[in-house]
């Protein structure tokens, strides 16, 4: 009697009659060789996807290597084309809709830089009645028309919105607030000179 010897390797025997296969990566390897043959016409040896997956984008036959591999998430794509595609993907929706594109950058700039949603954001403006926390300039006359967020750069804590002028004065000085208070001294004592 004869034993029946994996389709795939040809090297180990299978378990039973029935079985073409000798073990699971056997299994799958003839599976993605048949599913490729039906969805494109291209025949591979199973042996193939062993060590190598298809790219749908390049239409190549490349080493497990070549792809991104995160867990729970198969790509179907190399790390070539899928780049490629994300780049298209964000022009494509850029140019189709530039306001969405900017409302997307800036809340995954909120998120990533201080920690806040846009609808935290939008709440602190309300709260703030659209205007600068410490000199009361509205949003219209800041750059871009929004207030930026001020933050404190050791804790990263959040502190208000601020006009780009008010934000600016804090970032030259530092926080520093002793340098502030002199620098306020120094403004209040030249009034005082002046009205004399």
């Amino acid at each position: 009697m004869t034993e029946n010897i994996c389709c795939v390797c040809a090297e180990a025997p299978v378990s039973s009659r029935e079985a073409l296969t000798c073990s699971s990566p056997c299994a799958h390897a003839l599976s993605r060789a048949h599913a490729l043959e039906n969805r494109t016409g291209l025949k591979v040896s199973p042996i193939a996807f062993l060590t190598q997956k298809y790219c749908r984008g390049c239409k190549q036959l490349l080493p497990f290597a070549a792809f991104y591999q995160l867990k729970g998430k198969a790509y179907n794509l190399c790390s070539e084309c899928c780049k490629k595609e994300t780049l298209r993907r964000y022009y494509d929706g850029k140019r189709l809709d530039p306001e969405k594109a900017h409302r997307v950058q800036r809340d995954k700039a909120l998120a990533r830089r201080y920690g806040i949603t846009r609808q935290q954001y939008e709440e602190m403006l309300l709260g703030q009645n659209g205007v600068c926390l410490t000199c009361g300039r509205d949003a219209s006359r800041s750059s871009h028309g929004v207030l930026p967020v001020d933050h404190d750069h050791e804790t990263g804590v959040v502190r208000g919105l601020l006009c780009t002028r008010c934000n600016r004065v804090l970032a030259m000085v530092g926080d520093d607030v002793d340098l502030l208070l002199a620098l306020a001294m120094l403004v209040e004592r030249g009034r005082t000179l002046v009205g004399s």
